[in-house]
């Protein structure tokens, strides 16, 4: 019997979010000393914030809030910039560095209506005495893509040609499973359902823009680990950075079996600069169907205005 296999493509626009330090960078100097309230344009926090400055932001759940040190938002700041968002008891929300170039920018939809602290520091979390503008606005949240839960994952349906559809993972959220293996934290994940047809093994490949990276975990059903895989010739379902290497061969399918692909990203760790650092869990993408070559093939590009392709 001949060896037939197929080809899965999909193209991501990712529309802007960040990476994390293992717990980002938190300050303890609070400027300005008031709580600042954004509007529905950029403005500067302080024209005097410096790194090492955390600023108090108030916040309505279900709203959108950006932060950014890009020069395109109205920042004047040129060092190696950083930001990080928590909670008022410092706990973790988001961080970002090198968004747009050496500068910041997150984008956080508020899951509370309270406060929050934006910090400012200088990469690797250091701080310094220059007057520096944190931009900020606030919107409306983009309702969650039809695919951000395992029950509605996107069927990919088998072709000899690849066909692009469009779609988008803003305002994915984290079903309610256990985090991927291979990189634990706080994630947001899209799902897509595929079935293996007649092959035993696939090709992921995925060729990154200005995006740095997207996990990739299997699942024979919602809640249930695929097993026996393998991923680049390692024993896996679970693979942080599904472009290094690229193709990567996923091995071990079972012909004729379906089977769920949770696409992740993930806001609490730190990655290598080589990557980027980004988490971008807002994203607008195209994917292609599979196709009868042997692959799964992505590709993952910013879509953002302030960004180019890389």
């Amino acid at each position: 019997m001949t060896r037939s296999s197929y080809f899965l493509a999909f193209t991501f626009l990712f529309l802007g979010i960040l990476s994390v330090h293992s717990q980002g960078c938190a300050n303890a100097f609070q400027w300005p000393n008031n709580s600042v309230t954004p509007t529905a344009n950029w403005a500067t926090i302080a024209v005097d914030n410096w790194a090492g400055d955390f600023a108090v932001v108030n916040v309505v759940s279900g709203n959108l809030y950006e932060f950014s040190t890009c020069a395109a938002n109205g920042s004047n700041v040129t060092y190696d910039s950083e930001l990080t968002l928590t909670t008022n008891a410092n706990a973790l929300l988001i961080y970002n560095d090198d968004f747009c170039g050496l500068q910041s920018y997150i984008s956080w939809t508020a899951t509370f209506t309270g406060t929050v602290r934006i910090h400012l520091t200088a990469y690797p979390c250091l701080t310094n005495s220059i007057n520096s503008s944190i931009r900020v606005k606030t919107g409306i949240a983009p309702p969650a893509p039809i695919n951000n839960t395992c029950a509605n994952a996107t069927t990919l349906t088998p072709s000899s040609t690849c066909n692009l559809v469009s779609g988008s993972t803003s305002a994915a959220t984290e079903d309610p499973y256990t985090d991927p293996s291979c990189d634990p934290g706080i994630i947001n994940d899209v799902w897509y359902t595929f079935n293996s047809g007649a092959n035993t093994s696939l090709n992921l490949t995925v060729n990154l823009g200005t995006a740095s990276w997207i996990g990739v975990e299997f699942f024979t059903a919602c809640g249930v680990l695929a097993t026996g895989l393998s991923l680049g010739g390692i024993p896996a379902n679970c693979d942080f950075n599904t472009s290094a290497p690229n193709p990567t061969l996923i091995s071990g399918l079972i012909p004729n079996t379906t089977y769920r692909m949770r696409l992740f990203t993930n806001k609490s760790h730190t990655y290598f600069r080589t990557y980027s650092k980004y988490d971008i869990p807002n994203a607008a993408f195209y994917k292609c169907h599979l196709r009868y070559s042997g692959y799964i093939y992505g590709m993952f590009d910013d879509a953002s205005a302030s960004n180019s392709i890389r």
